[in-house]
């Protein structure tokens, strides 16, 4: 199975764009799962000697859930971690990393906009920019990226899955 995994930082629309890229694939050949949606709980594995077990859970079951279609994958998997810390199931054939970015200001806008329980404020939003410009500064090292500032939700999703139908 192939394994498309969209990515970005905190307020990029991975999460927006999993309904949306949902709609215009087909659920017999591809899997639309957020990591979100896999019932792994991050704090169960946050501030412990392997964090790295709360990505590795995760993957394993959006595996188990696309059952050999090919999954896309929305969340913030960190493509270094994926590939050096991460234990990939063995059914995984290919993995296409798909990078969400956008400018700062539209990633700290929609983070401060988030309802209160999800814990964002001025404070906290730094890192989530800092990882945000390393995805913007090797554009080059992945098949696509999309700035989601500066295309509508329709337009990111349309070539989101126009690139997930032509692998």
């Amino acid at each position: 199975m192939k394994i498309i995994c969209v990515t970005g930082a905190c307020g990029v629309g991975k999460s927006t764009m999993r309904a949306f890229v949902g709609e215009r694939l087909d659920e017999k050949i591809f899997a639309c799962i957020d990591t979100d949606e896999c019932g792994i709980n991050w704090h169960d594995y946050a501030n412990t000697d392997h964090p790295e077990g709360y990505a590795n859970a995760y993957l394993a079951e959006a595996v188990r859930r696309a059952a050999g279609r090919t999954l896309v994958l929305f969340g913030c998997t960190n493509p270094m971690d994926y590939i050096t810390k991460n234990t990939i199931p063995d059914e995984v054939e290919a993995t296409y990393f798909v990078t969400l970015v956008a400018d700062d200001e539209v990633i700290r806008e929609r983070l401060l906009t988030r309802p209160a329980e999800r814990g964002f404020n001025e404070g906290n939003i730094p890192p989530h920019i800092e990882y945000n410009r390393w995805f913007r500064r090797n554009r080059g090292k992945f098949p696509l990226q999309l700035d989601t500032g500066n295309l509508s939700q329709e337009e990111t999703a349309d070539r989101i899955a126009e690139f997930a139908k032509h692998l």
